[in-house]
């Protein structure tokens, strides 16, 4: 299928000539060299090293190419060419990211390309769809501490990036503001009473589980790289991005991979069942409605990658550990299977998404309960962020623990998993503490003392 609808368009966004260059490890960090190349229209995806995950980080900066799309009107930018279709876009992703890296993300409301949900909210400020091929990639890889910049492009242009990183002085100054509390779209009360009524279609028997959100903003006057730097400092997880554009910034510090797609393997990482940081762990895993909600969530996920897998091929390789993170411990399985080789990443993709820990079961009941219930679309809570390589290799993570930047407005948005015996007070609770590493990052950013 064409993107361009150009021959020689076409032909020229085929035409991958890259430039290659190893620099000093040691002298640079990623949060360095996005302060000295980074800003509107860059992206930065690092990792915090856990069990395998977050081997690498990557700037991308120079946009050279855009894909972007809200429902099935597709826009594409290659270098100031425009394109438009009318098409599913998982249908034109893999042709767009084939033989370059790129960065991106799916909101949650990308899931209406596929499913026919109510629509009563009018859309967020970010795309459906938004993925973005860069000029020039910097790579860390943190285990063979190797620096590599990627560069498609001139040698004089590759040697003005390795001057800009090599020529800062240091990280931006942040000056201290005062604290701005986030309120709520929701009261308590209000979502305590939107928990009632998700019990009662559980009780109706419409589903087993929903996961309801609601949104905490404020009017705040601060950048996206310093509150990026916060909550990377707060909040070390194995998938940490910033997506910085003119009119929005996403800038995230997900535990949860949604899917990864590597050799023809897939792997889904659901996490459901909460409690604070320091609670008795045993207590966790033998609490009746926890481990009923990951269980449930398990078993979608085994469904969902039963869909694109070979028969016989999807297993458990690790059921009910605990993880501990910044302010929570979560109950965590992994769930693997060989894709048919009929499908792509991106067939992965659209199976999955949105995860059944950000849904519910079964899943397109529970999302039009979802949007039944809450107060706005979600946008990119509940969707996904993500690399996808050269050969593509999808590696994505669902966009929780997140900070949303439109104009001044910051939102932080987190939902609690209902089932039948959920206390509705209690998953009020739960959306504070889930929000609570985000609020948090934000009132450090504010301090100006990063």
């Amino acid at each position: 299928m064409s993107l361009f609808n150009d021959k020689n368009l076409d032909a020229a966004f085929s035409n991958r000539q890259f430039l290659t260059r190893e620099l000093d490890y040691d002298t640079m960090t990623p949060i360095l060299a996005y302060a000295a190349v980074g800003g509107a229209g860059s992206t930065m995806m690092e990792s915090a090293y856990d069990e395998g995950y977050g081997k690498a980080s990557f700037i991308g900066i120079n946009p050279l190419a855009t894909f972007s799309a809200r429902g099935t009107d597709v826009h594409i930018d290659f270098a100031g060419n425009i394109v438009n279709h009318s098409i599913d876009p998982y249908l034109l992703l893999p042709e767009f990211t084939v033989g370059r890296k790129s960065f991106g993300f799916v909101t949650y409301d990308g899931v209406r390309v596929k499913e026919k949900l109510p629509d009563r909210h009018p859309p967020k400020a970010v795309p459906d769809f938004f993925f973005r091929i860069y000029k020039t990639v910097i790579s860390f890889d943190h285990q063979a501490q190797k620096l590599v910049i990627k560069h498609e492009g001139s040698e004089e242009e590759l040697n003005q990036v390795v001057q800009k990183l090599f020529s800062i002085n240091g990280l931006p100054v942040t000056h201290p503001q005062k604290m701005i509390a986030l309120e709520p779209d929701v009261s308590d009360s209000e979502f305590a009473d939107k928990v009632k009524r998700a019990k009662e279609y559980i009780r109706q028997g419409d589903i087993f589980q929903v996961v309801l959100s609601r949104t905490f903003s404020a009017d705040i006057n601060i950048s996206s790289f310093a509150l990026y730097r916060a909550l990377r400092k707060l909040n070390p997880t194995p998938y940490l991005f910033l997506f910085e554009e003119a009119d929005f910034s996403i800038i995230g510090a997900s535990p949860e991979l949604l899917v990864g797609v590597k050799d023809g393997v897939i792997e889904t990482v659901p996490i459901a069942g909460t409690c604070k940081k320091g609670d008795d762990i045993n207590k966790l895993l033998n609490d009746p409605k926890e481990t009923s909600e990951h269980i449930m969530l398990v078993d979608l996920a085994r469904n969902d990658v039963g869909a694109m897998a070979k028969p016989g091929t999807v297993s458990v390789t690790k059921f009910k550990n605990v993880k501990t993170y910044s302010h929570v411990s979560h109950i965590v399985s992994h769930v693997v299977g060989q894709m048919d080789s009929k499908y792509n990443s991106f067939d992965v993709l659209k199976s999955v998404l949105p995860a059944g820990t950000l849904s519910g079961a079964p899943k397109i009941r529970a999302m039009e309960i979802i949007d039944e219930l809450e107060a706005t679309r979600r946008g990119a809570y509940g969707g996904a962020v993500m690399i996808v390589d050269e050969s593509g290799n999808l590696t994505s993570a669902i966009t929780i623990r997140t900070i949303f930047k439109h104009g001044s407005t910051v939102e932080v948005r987190t939902g609690a998993g209902i089932v039948y015996d959920s206390v509705p007070e209690k998953e009020v609770e739960e959306t504070y503490l889930k929000a609570r590493g985000a609020m948090a990052s934000i009132e450090l950013a504010l301090k100006g003392t990063l």
